[in-house]
């Protein structure tokens, strides 16, 4: 068959010659249309946004345990080179190195009742001391109210769960507390990897 019949067909067909020379095909390589390259991946394909604002599976590999870190809106920290999750920070909370800050221009409290709209007197960490905060939960936060069980403080709407495994809430006396066999007293919490004292509502003594 004349060479010029065998690149006709072959053109037909929708051969790519090599323009580097040689007599090779090349079918692989993505066209100007845009068609898929070798792999099956159509070029310039967008990577996915969770793989984006995920922070590497490697974060905590080599880093000591207790080392902060945030994923987005979550205050986390390394524990046997895994990423462990503490909390969603509140609206308008940012998390920095690990720890959120108590939103600009929130109000101090001392109780719920303090808070309107919603919000939860929260506590955050400032210059290393306990300050209570009204803020709005975050959609991802915890269900668990006042003293509701919990294992971690992901489970609790203030992000705090108490080492006897309790959510924490904060008091100004024993009004604010939602249980008849609970009172306000103070109350030994971790609050984004610092540990501290804080006025809450626990089981009466």
């Amino acid at each position: 068959m004349r060479p010029c019949v065998l690149i006709g067909l072959c053109l037909l067909a929708g051969c790519h010659f090599n323009s580097g020379g040689g007599n090779g095909v090349d079918s692989g390589s993505p066209g100007s249309d845009g068609a898929p390259g070798s792999d099956g991946a159509p070029p310039d394909a967008p990577r996915d946004a969770a793989a984006i604002d995920a922070p590497p599976a490697q974060a905590c590999i080599g880093k000591d345990d207790g080392t902060r870190l945030c994923d987005g809106k979550f205050a986390a920290h390394c524990q046997g080179q895994v990423v462990i999750y503490d909390r969603p920070c509140p609206i308008a909370s940012l998390c920095l190195a690990g720890v959120c800050q108590a939103p600009p221009a929130s109000s101090l409290c001392q109780a719920p009742s303090q808070c309107i709209g919603g919000q939860l007197c929260t506590p955050f960490i400032t210059l290393g001391q306990p300050d209570l905060r009204c803020a709005t939960a975050d959609s991802a936060a915890g269900t668990g109210a006042t003293l509701g069980l919990c294992s971690s403080g992901s489970q609790c709407r203030t992000g705090i769960c108490t080492a006897d495994g309790h959510c924490f809430g904060t008091c100004g006396d024993a009004s604010d507390c939602p249980e008849r066999n609970s009172e306000c007293r103070n109350i030994v919490i971790t609050i984004d990897g610092t540990t501290t004292v804080a006025r809450g509502c626990g089981a009466s003594l």
